[in-house]
């Protein structure tokens, strides 16, 4: 039997010493013989084949520990690299979400917009508060899932997006406000005719919503905490610009397409009120 040393067995690998030596400590790829009295490592030709392979999975980005169990159970390497490469497109995913984000507050961050809207009829539920904001986004996608699937078989047709809302109409509500999990949210979809309420399910309910004056931002991608800190104080500095009073303690959050508005009442001061007399006293 011919051994290679390492120094050719790693020319003919492509492989440095030093990762063959991290190969050997790991039980990835053991020597084929391995010197007593000098510790010199020496290879077998045919332990190329297995160097390949590993260097393959490493490459592909397996961890050293899914490499070594898809060389000590073969027949679950190709579940690993399936796994693997659904790990990789949620974050490709995310990474393409957070540079589409990025080119917009880089290049034109979001306007602060003034409309009037209608008045609404929309179908409403209630969904419990959660501090995760993962788990709380799931709650709602699966609300608003759910009032469109009650919508279309109603034969009701959905006028705009849905939305959700700080759930504050109660005393129970408002008391939750301190409640680790914060408040409940209202879910809302807008629809353009009622539905008789005893063709509803009892958590789901016709909510009109009255005639205003709304002031908005779009948000691109998700409502985080600190992209709606900076939401509120742009909102802030438009109520002082324009001297109007905007409802920031109960905003809508419209949900678009990969992307959140941010909407909150305006309305006027009473007489000889100003905006600074809205403010909170230091």
């Amino acid at each position: 039997m011919v051994f290679l040393s390492i120094s050719e067995f790693s020319e003919m690998c492509a492989l440095p010493a030093q990762t063959l030596r991290f190969y050997h400590s790991g039980g990835l790829l053991v020597p084929a013989h391995v010197d007593e009295r000098t510790g010199y490592r020496s290879y077998d030709f045919v332990q190329v084949e297995q160097a390949m392979l590993i260097s393959t999975l490493r490459a592909a980005g397996l961890s050293v520990r899914h490499v070594r169990q898809a060389l000590d159970a073969p027949d679950t390497a190709l579940g690993l690299l399936t796994e693997h490469r659904e790990s990789l497109l949620r974050k490709r995913k995310l990474e393409d979400e957070a540079l589409r984000d990025a080119e917009v507050f880089v290049s034109d961050w979001p306007q602060v917009r003034e409309h009037s809207v209608p008045e609404i009829t929309a179908l409403r539920t209630i969904v419990p508060g959660s501090r995760h904001e993962d788990v709380l986004a799931e709650r709602v996608s699966t609300a608003v899932d759910r009032l469109r699937q009650i919508a279309a078989e109603a034969g009701a047709e959905v006028s705009g997006p849905p939305w959700k809302q700080h759930a504050l109409e109660t005393q129970e509500q408002k008391a939750k406000t301190m409640d680790p999990d914060g408040n409940d949210l209202f879910v809302a979809l807008p629809v353009l005719t009622p539905i008789t309420p005893d063709a509803l399910p009892a958590d789901v309910h016709t909510h009109v919503l009255e005639a205003h004056e709304e002031v908005s931002i779009v948000l691109p991608g998700r409502d985080t905490l600190p992209r709606l800190g900076a939401v509120f104080n742009r909102l802030v500095d438009h109520s002082a610009r324009i001297n109007r009073m905007i409802a920031f303690w109960s905003p809508r959050y419209l949900l678009h397409e990969g992307s959140v508005e941010i909407s909150a009442t305006v309305t006027d001061f009473e007489e000889d009120e100003t905006f600074e007399d809205d403010l909170p006293d230091q």
